[in-house]
């Protein structure tokens, strides 16, 4: 196996498997403690994982206006373009599940949406630097 399908394996897997052993380390340690400031932070979280989600959604856009861009084609001809779109769609669902979870969590109080919390946002997190890493690359063509 060379470096590049390697990486390329790395790249597609790594939001899911960092996400889920940070899932793991949750439910070993009983964190997050949210205290006072649950509200607050989920609230917050929640104004953030929107924002992500609208900017995620501009992005698909403007991917689909590329279409009859030469770049495009050169990523479709190489078989990118549909990573991309598989990476766009795992950072679209997993900020739009973070959002539902928070909109769960500032009516309910329960330990295991806590835990989950922080899968959901180290899953958005990681998917969107994700596939901010791939539209720069795709800049640089």
């Amino acid at each position: 196996m060379n470096f590049n399908k390697l990486f390329q394996k790395i790249e597609a897997g790594y939001p899911f498997g960092i996400s889920i052993m940070l899932l793991g380390i949750a439910f070993a340690t009983d964190l997050p403690n949210f205290g006072n400031d649950r509200k607050d932070i989920v609230s917050g979280t929640l104004s953030f994982g929107a924002i992500i989600l609208g900017f995620l959604a501009t992005s698909k856009t403007i991917l689909i206006g590329f279409k009859d861009n030469s770049s495009y084609a050169k990523l479709k001809e190489t078989g990118y373009a549909a990573i991309l779109g598989c990476y766009l769609a795992t950072a679209i669902y997993s900020s739009l599940a973070l959002c539902v979870l928070l909109l769960l969590m500032y009516f309910c109080t329960s330990y295991i949406f806590d835990r989950f919390y922080v899968f959901l946002v180290s899953m958005t997190l990681l998917s969107f630097v994700r596939v901010l890493r791939a539209q720069i690359a795709i800049l640089k063509i």
